[in-house]
C-alpha cells in the first residue's frame, strides 16, 4: 500500500466501509496533523454494512430502525448547540424551552432535527424553525421539578437531516461527538414567607375539641417553588407540643391559604398556642409560632379551651 505524496496533491478519493459492526458508531477521515473535524465521515449502526464511496448514495430500508442515508460527499454538520433559556424554572409546571444549533452543508434546507436527552426533558417536535440568526431550533419540554430536586437534562443523541436525505449525528448514543449541551433547572433557593395569619375561632369548648373546625387563614409569599404542604402544632402553656398534623396545601391567586389546626378530643380547659409551617415543592420549610422560633406575623395564634 502506497502513502499519499507530501506535495503536489490537492484531493484524494477514498472508499470507506464499516463491515458488520457490532455496535453503532462513527468514523472520521481527515489529513494527518490536522485538527479532528466536528462532523463524522461515516455513521453506522450495529449489524449493517454501510459503504461510503465517492459520489454514491445508498439508502437502507426495511430494518428495525428508521431508514437512513449515507452520502460520501455530504458536508452536513452542526455546531453551537444551545438551549433557550438554558436555566429553566420548572418548579411550577412542565416548562417549554428550545434547542438550537448552527447547521452547515445542508442541501434543500434542514428537514428534521431529532434529539433525546438523559434526564427530565423531551422533544416536542422534529420540525425545525429557521431562526433570524441563521440557527435552527426545535421545541422541547422540561418536566416539573419536585421533591426537592430541580429537573435538568443533557443531550445524548442528536440527528440532523437535510432535504436531500443526508444526516449528521451527535451524542454518545451513536458513539459520535458530544453536542456538549446540558439544560439546567433553577435551584430552589428562596423559601416561602408568611405576612399574616389569623384563626377562624379563638375559643372552643372542651367537649367540642376534635370536632370543631379550627384553621388559620394565612397569606404567603411563595419563593422559587410553590407551596404544596403545611403542618400545624398545638403547644400548651409550658411550650410543650401536645398535638400536630399536616397535609397538602393550596395557595390561591392572591397568596391566601388555609392551614388546618386539628385539636385532640377532650382537650383540657386552658390557653394554648398554635404554630404552623409552610413547605414548598422544593422542600424548603418556614415555621412560625414555635416556642423560641419565628413569631407569627401579627401576634401569636392563641386558642382558649373552656369547660363544657
Amino acid at each position: 500500500m502506497h502513502g499519499v505524496p507530501a506535495s503536489g496533491v490537492t484531493s484524494v478519493v477514498l472508499n470507506v466501509t464499516a463491515t458488520a459492526p457490532t455496535t453503532a458508531g462513527h468514523l472520521t477521515v481527515y489529513p494527518s496533523g490536522a485538527a479532528v473535524p466536528t462532523a463524522s465521515t461515516l455513521n453506522f449502526a450495529a449489524g449493517r454494512t454501510v459503504p461510503d464511496n465517492a459520489g454514491q448514495t445508498k439508502t437502507f430500508t426495511g430494518l428495525d430502525e428508521q431508514p437512513f442515508t449515507v452520502t460520501s460527499n455530504s458536508t452536513l454538520s452542526a455546531s453551537g448547540f444551545k438551549a433557550t433559556p438554558n436555566l429553566v424554572n420548572s418548579w411550577w409546571q412542565n416548562t417549554p424551552f428550545r434547542i438550537s444549533m448552527k447547521v452547515s452543508g445542508a442541501q434543500d434546507g434542514v428537514a428534521a432535527i431529532r434529539f433525546s436527552a438523559f434526564g427530565s426533558c423531551a422533544a416536542q417536535s422534529t420540525t425545525p424553525t429557521h431562526e433570524p440568526d441563521g440557527s435552527y431550533s426545535v421545541p422541547a419540554l422540561m418536566y416539573q421539578s419536585g421533591d426537592g430536586s430541580a429537573s435538568g437534562c443533557a443531550l445524548n443523541a442528536v440527528v440532523i437531516a437535510d432535504g436531500a436525505g443526508d444526516m449528521a449525528v451527535y451524542g454518545d448514543q451513536f458513539g459520535a461527538p458530544d453536542p456538549g449541551l446540558k439544560v439546567t433547572g433553577v435551584l430552589n433557593a428562596v423559601a416561602p414567607t408568611v405576612t399574616s395569619a389569623a384563626l377562624n375561632v379563638t375559643t372552643v369548648k372542651s367537649s367540642r375539641t376534635g370536632q370543631q373546625s379550627v384553621y388559620a387563614t394565612v397569606h404567603v409569599t411563595q419563593g422559587t417553588a410553590p407551596v404544596d404542604e403545611s403542618d400545624s402544632h398545638v403547644y400548651d402553656s409550658t411550650g410543650k407540643e401536645i398535638y400536630g398534623g399536616g397535609g397538602g396545601a393550596d395557595v390561591g391567586p392572591d397568596g391566601t391559604m388555609m392551614v388546618d389546626m386539628p385539636l385532640p378530643y377532650g382537650l383540657a380547659p386552658g390557653t394554648y398556642t398554635l404554630g404552623f409551617s409552610v413547605v414548598s415543592r422544593g422542600r424548603l420549610r418556614t415555621s412560625y409560632g414555635e416556642p423560641g422560633g419565628t413569631p407569627v406575623p401579627g401576634g401569636p395564634l392563641a386558642l382558649t379551651v373552656t369547660a363544657g
